[in-house]
């Protein structure tokens, strides 16, 4: 995303909060609109995790099939309120988007006051925690879209590989898994070193001195998710001069486009729009929806050839759509 495309989604979300944050009384109730409301555990511009689910809101909101609460950057505790607030409210939809939040909204979601509020919550598909009558789950391919980052990231033929992320929950672990079957794929010689899990999504100078630490060590590339903590890994990249990265979104900071050659983006207009469907002809509950490869939810985003990697291909864009179709033709079976 272009940085004037992210600020826009922003100020149009935050607008439309101002505009439905007066409860079942308010403008939007009795006019027979959906009513969402949408807990971000990060920044709706991040360009990254929370825009993708901030986006198609937003798109649903200007055709006027939905209104939209939003709140962002929300800790556990803070997310706890909203969710009650807006259960109380008679939001229809509440939303919580964060795998973090998930134990929070399954035990909300139980509550007999709320039966009528239909929940969507994210996280690994393996929770042990499922659907139910009001509940729907929402997870992406974590295999997947590891497979698809680590694919992009042999094609620049830099090694040894750095990986950085936030939390090591479950979810991500699985991604780094599928992110080392994606670079064996293409370069079965790559050196991929262990994740550094530096425990915060925000801290930038634990980021920034994480990524000192492996390119001391001899890094080449760093791998990691499009979160709050990256402009940390962009300014050790950028001073060392010969390193590469990957994962981070473009409007992180400044610098990015100098060393960033790309990311997997998390494209969730079809499968939002068909969630907000359920919730409108009453067909809501009891099913997960994944966002995979196979189904365009997970795409290759805009690839940038850098200083560090003068190998990588002009065509990425095309193979990365054949290599789309012959995982949805059984062709290629990830992790098989």
């Amino acid at each position: 995303m272009r940085l004037k495309a992210a600020t826009a989604v922003v100020g149009v979300l935050l607008v439309v909060a101002s505009a439905t944050g007066c409860g079942p009384s308010g403008s939007a109730a009795g006019t027979g609109t959906t009513r969402v409301a949408l807990i971000l555990g990060g920044q709706a511009n991040d360009g990254g995790f929370n825009q993708s689910g901030a986006e198609p809101l937003d798109v649903l909101t200007k055709e006027g099939k939905i209104t939209t609460q939003v709140r962002q950057g929300a800790d556990l505790r803070q997310a706890e309120a909203y969710f009650q607030q807006f259960a109380e409210e008679g939001y229809d939809l509440v939303i919580g988007w964060s795998a973090t939040f998930s134990a929070s909204l399954y035990r909300l979601s139980t509550d007999p006051r709320y039966a009528k509020t239909k929940f969507l919550i994210t996280g690994d598909s393996s929770d042990k925690q499922k659907p139910s009558a009001n509940v729907e789950n929402w997870t992406y391919d974590n295999l997947s879209y590891g497979y698809l980052l680590g694919w992009i990231t042999a094609q620049a033929q830099l090694s040894p590989i750095g990986i950085i992320d936030g939390e090591p929950l479950p979810a991500q672990k699985k991604k780094w898994q599928g992110f080392a079957l994606g670079v064996k794929a293409v370069r079965p010689d790559a050196e991929i070193r262990e994740p550094t899990f530096i425990g915060s999504w925000k801290d930038t100078l634990l980021a920034n001195q994480a990524a000192t630490t492996q390119i001391g060590s001899g890094v080449r590339m760093i791998a990691t998710n499009a979160e709050g903590f990256t402009p940390g890994i962009v300014s050790a990249a950028v001073k060392a001069g010969n390193v590469a990265t990957i994962g981070i979104a473009p409007t992180a900071s400044p610098e990015t486009p100098r060393v960033n050659i790309g990311r997997v983006r998390l494209d969730m207009s079809a499968l939002m729009r068909k969630i907000i469907d359920r919730v409108k002809d009453g067909s809501f509950g009891n099913q997960t929806s994944t966002s995979s490869i196979a189904n365009r939810s997970l795409v290759l985003d805009n690839i940038t050839k850098v200083q560090a990697t003068p190998a990588l291909p002009a065509d990425l864009q095309a193979r990365a759509q054949d290599l789309a179709q012959q995982i949805a033709d059984g062709k290629i079976k990830i992790g098989s």
